[in-house]
């Protein structure tokens, strides 16, 4: 599984770019594994058998009897033999969900191959080949393809006149959409268990594909955004999926449940010039026939001039015609399945994210810390290069894939949620910044496309409860390899920079555009605690000079961060007027007089007071100031802080009692 990491926290391998090999899909990928436990699922072990077998593990259904198909090695009848016009059937089995995914991937013959590979005959015996009913299958699980064997038994329901239990071709003699049914039913633990399911589940095992699942109902997204996504995703030769919602079964026709694909996406204006979005809509069973607005038969159509009248003419019999605000209200949730996630392009230019960086991790005992304790959960850094891949530092597309480990099909979800922080090492710990916005999702995976540019960042996996102990799989993807991916351990110093709220800056015809960080360690000796301590002049202490400006008043902007993982007391900041003569540091002596005649906050407060991060800003006047930075506890706790100083002009800052 490529790299594989020691127990020590801190000393996990660094994943290497030299480790990408090609894939039979034309995905270059790479594997790195940090995980402590064992994985949770087991392969099965090919039968070796002399004689015709019987699967032990999948019988034939009591109300069923069976054929043996005795495919005999000609692997002809596995294959569909017009991928292009493919005639599915459904058997007993209520399994729609699969077929609408297997109907989109008939076309991929080296992606059928792969699931029903060519070996069906096996050899026994050097000198003798004994044909045993074994079929090979495979199925993509947890980050790599896992062997399914099931015997060459078709079952059917007794007294039906030759029903059949499972999925089958209109030409019977096309075995391989019935194997991988059966495959299907072997590895998800029997026949009743694969009944009824989810299109992006499901294109996920077939293909080890990514998906972006949208629940319509909990979604933050808005209407025209999602409409976006489909009509890109279409674009980009993506299968997006839909499913009727429960609760509008019987509605219009439509049967709870039911999935289908959207092939296309029409913008259309009616004669009034009202825009209208309409999808076509694919039911691979040609059951559906939907009755509400914008049917076959409707009279919305003589609402459209006639250059739209092609629209009518382009649906099939398994096809039909939607409003797009009806697909909001009926559907259950609209899924984007690929290969790759779908980006948005480079001008022109298609954005092709071939590289994939698989990393296997776990939530375990410390690190299962949810979102309450949010840094303690696993983190990894990643570095995007800047050289030859983007130019002056352009942001590139970058796909990240979080999946939890499920042994149950439909159930065994927990709320996830990945974030991703811009990140950059200093010598007291990293500073991080949260990028773009985060969902928590309930699907077994979710996915994050961004626009990220060159430099260090760090992804955090993390479910929504503490003590959810399980597996799961980061993926990411990018047009280049990416270099220098490393676990970050629990004793690293990190620093958030929280997002704060804008500053109302009207009156003022400035901006802060200018930063200064001041970094340093409490150490012992260096931590002087609160004003009535004797040694409160020991706290670090900043020195800042403001020159004359624009405005009679500079504003002045600090955001004071401590390290995460400290469990030291709360910060507090106060910042005070000097002379230009005056000594820096102050002593305990001065502070304390002085200490009810500090400089407010723009906000008419003293002092910030928080747990780990302050954001207090000032309105002050040219001349020289003392900061000072303390908390209420003394001593030595080896905590790592910096003060960032944001103002419109260059300031001449010098730090005190640092600790370096």
């Amino acid at each position: 599984m490529g790299c594989s990491a020691t127990k020590e926290e801190g000393t996990r391998p660094v994943c290497s770019a030299d480790r990408y090999k090609l894939n039979f899909l034309g995905i270059y990928e790479s594997f790195w594994d940090v995980r402590e436990t064992s994985d949770i699922f087991k392969p099965q072990v090919p039968p070796r058998c002399i004689q015709l077998w019987d699967d032990p593990v999948l019988p034939t259904p009591r109300d069923c009897q069976s054929f043996r198909a005795r495919i005999e090695g000609v692997h002809s009848l596995l294959l569909c033999k017009d991928p292009t016009q493919p005639d599915l059937n459904q058997g007993e089995l209520d399994t729609s969900y699969l077929l609408t995914v297997i109907e989109k991937l008939t076309s991929q013959t080296n992606l059928i191959k792969h699931l029903i590979p060519n070996d069906a005959l096996w050899e026994v015996h050097k000198k003798q080949e004994v044909y045993v009913g074994v079929v090979h299958c495979r199925v993509w699980r947890a980050g790599g393809w896992v062997d399914v064997y099931v015997d060459d038994s078709v079952p059917s329901v007794a007294n039906s006149g030759g029903i059949r239990l499972l999925s089958y071709c209109h030409d019977k003699d096309e075995l391989w959409l019935t194997f991988i049914e059966k495959a299907w039913a072997r590895f998800w633990g029997g026949y009743t268990s694969i009944e009824y399911g989810y299109i992006h589940d499901t294109y996920l095992s077939l293909t080890g594909g990514v998906y972006d699942a949208i629940h319509l109902e909990k979604t933050r997204l808005k209407p025209g955004d999602i409409y976006f996504r489909i009509r890109r995703a279409i674009s980009q030769g993506a299968i997006v999926g839909c499913a009727v919602s429960r609760k509008h079964d019987g509605v219009y026709g439509l049967t709870a449940g039911d999935t289908f694909t959207i092939e296309e996406t029409y913008q259309v204006h009616t004669q009034r010039g009202k825009e209208i979005h309409l999808l076509r809509i694919r039911d691979p069973l040609g059951y559906t026939l939907w009755k509400g607005p914008w049917n076959l038969n409707g009279n919305e159509w003589a609402s459209l001039p006639p250059e739209h009248g092609d629209i009518l003419t382009s649906v099939n019999d398994q096809e039909f015609i939607m409003a797009f605000r009806d697909v909001i209200a009926y559907m259950e949730y609209v899924c984007i399945c690929s290969l790759t996630p779908v980006v948005d392009q480079d001008g022109n230019k298609p954005v092709q994210l071939r590289y994939c960086t698989h990393v296997f991790g776990e939530w375990l005992g410390k690190t299962a810390a949810g979102s309450k304790k949010l840094l303690d959960n696993p983190k990894f850094s990643f570095t995007i290069p800047s050289r030859g891949f983007s130019k002056d530092q352009a942001p590139v597309s970058v796909g990240v894939s979080l999946l939890q480990f499920c042994k149950d099909r439909l159930e065994d979800r927990v709320p996830i949620t990945l974030r991703i922080f811009k990140a950059r090492q200093q010598k007291q710990g990293m500073l991080i910044e949260e990028v773009g916005e985060t969902f928590e999702q309930g699907f077994q995976q979710t996915l994050r496309t961004l626009r990220l540019r060159p430099g260090r960042y760090m992804i955090l996996p993390h479910t929504a409860k503490m003590n959810t102990e399980r597996h799961f799989l980061l993926r990411l993807y990018t047009e280049f390899p990416l270099k220098s991916i490393k676990w970050i351990p629990s004793t690293e110093p990190l620093l958030l920079l929280k997002e704060d709220k804008p500053l109302n800056l009207k009156d003022l015809k400035c901006t802060l555009d200018c930063c200064e960080e001041v970094w340093g360690r409490w150490t012992e000796g260096l931590q002087g605690g609160y004003i009535y301590d004797r040694d409160f002049d020991l706290n670090p202490q900043i020195d800042i000079s403001v020159p004359e400006g624009d405005e009679l008043k500079q504003v002045i902007r600090f955001k004071v961060l401590k390290d995460w993982n400290s469990d030291d007391a709360c910060l507090g900041f106060r910042l005070f007027r000097i002379g230009p003569e005056d000594n820096v540091p102050k002593e305990t002596q001065w502070l304390f007089n002085n200490w009810d005649h500090t400089v407010r906050c723009r906000d008419g407060s003293i002092e910030g007071w928080e747990w780990d991060y302050l954001a207090p800003t000032f309105l002050v006047e040219p001349g020289r100031y003392c900061g000072i930075l303390y908390n209420e506890k003394p001593g030595g706790s080896n905590t790592a802080f910096c003060i960032m100083v944001y103002s419109a002009v260059p300031l001449q800052i010098k730090g005190y009692n640092l600790g370096k």
